[in-house]
């Protein structure tokens, strides 16, 4: 079956949703290829699911960043006004007394002034030094959602896996803090499953924390809809369909879940459930530009 229409506008898509938001210069994390589901089918593999659990982010290897440099480079290119405001930013965290306090605020407002001229992935690295000042479950959970949402558009491929790994190590220590956080854990599954396709104890240890999420929430949409993202990676399109006709069940205003359900029944055949699923789509976005792609995609589905 040619999946190739649907996966392809369904890409445009997650494209407009970062290029409306963050601005031309960003661009969407690549396509994962893994089938994180296979060691766990028929009632998985106990040995591979301790192996799994036992392998943590600190096992890859570290990257580093020029912090320095990246920015620098970065400042050339905005305005006299907005290097200021910068600059000023950096000189006050700079000058920031050794006190937890006083450097998570200034960390925080350098993050603030290099969000607001559209370099989250900068704005990330602040955020995690919010946390570093000020090590609390909060600051490190915030700090770990700018890092995810940063590594997902991240151009430079180092900036990405710095990022990433990150962001890992940063919702890591949010449930060391304080592991009933469950978004939290689902967040870290996402990490583990999209940021390293090829690395299949991280991506087990993923699938195994969304396991756990839903033994004890069988309600949980926001783990359904990552267990059928991946489940569309590794084609298996009737779990998928599963898995996220359970996340738009209960989370009915989910526009997200329903164009990955969309894909998934149009990978198992089933065009008019696809585009009603599209249709439920577009009523929640509630923006012209994904209306005008979804409307496209519908009439490529409604051709011969």
């Amino acid at each position: 079956m040619n999946r190739a229409p649907l996966i392809l506008a369904l890409a445009c898509i997650a494209i407009v949703v970062l290029l409306y938001t963050f601005g031309e210069r960003q661009k969407p994390l690549a396509a994962t290829s893994t089938s994180p589901d296979a060691p766990f089918a028929q009632g998985g593999n106990p040995a591979a699911m301790a192996a799994a659990m036992a392998q943590s982010s600190s096992d890859m290897p570290l990257v580093g960043i020029d912090i320095e440099r990246i920015t620098g480079n970065i400042k050339q290119k905005l305005s006299p006004a907005e290097r200021k405001t910068i600059e000023q930013a950096e000189a006050k965290f700079a000058q920031a007394p050794n006190n937890p306090n006083a450097q998570a605020q200034a960390a925080a407002q350098l993050a603030k002034v290099w969000e607001q001229v559209n370099y989250i992935e900068v704005a990330a690295f602040y955020h995690k030094k919010v946390a570093e000042a000020d090590s609390t479950a909060d600051n490190w959970q915030h700090a770990a959602d700018q890092l995810a949402l940063a590594f997902k558009i991240a151009q430079d491929s180092t900036m990405f896996a710095y990022l990433l790994q990150n962001a890992v190590k940063a919702y890591e220590k949010t449930l060391a803090i304080d592991s009933t956080r469950t978004d939290a854990a689902i967040n870290l599954a996402s990490c583990y499953i999209e940021g390293y396709p090829d690395q299949t104890p991280l991506v087990m240890k993923g699938v195994f924390l969304l396991r756990g999420v839903t033994a004890k929430d069988s309600t949980n949409a926001a783990a359904y809809l990552v267990l059928g993202k991946a489940a569309i990676t590794s084609g298996q399109y009737d779990r998928a369909v599963e898995r996220l006709e359970r996340a738009t069940r209960y989370a009915p205003s989910n526009a997200e879940a329903y164009y990955f359900l969309a894909e998934a029944y149009q990978a198992v055949g089933n065009k008019a459930k696809a585009i009603k699923a599209l249709q439920e789509c577009k009523n929640l976005t509630k923006n012209p530009t994904f209306a005008r792609e979804i409307d496209q995609i519908i009439l490529n589905l409604q051709k011969p």
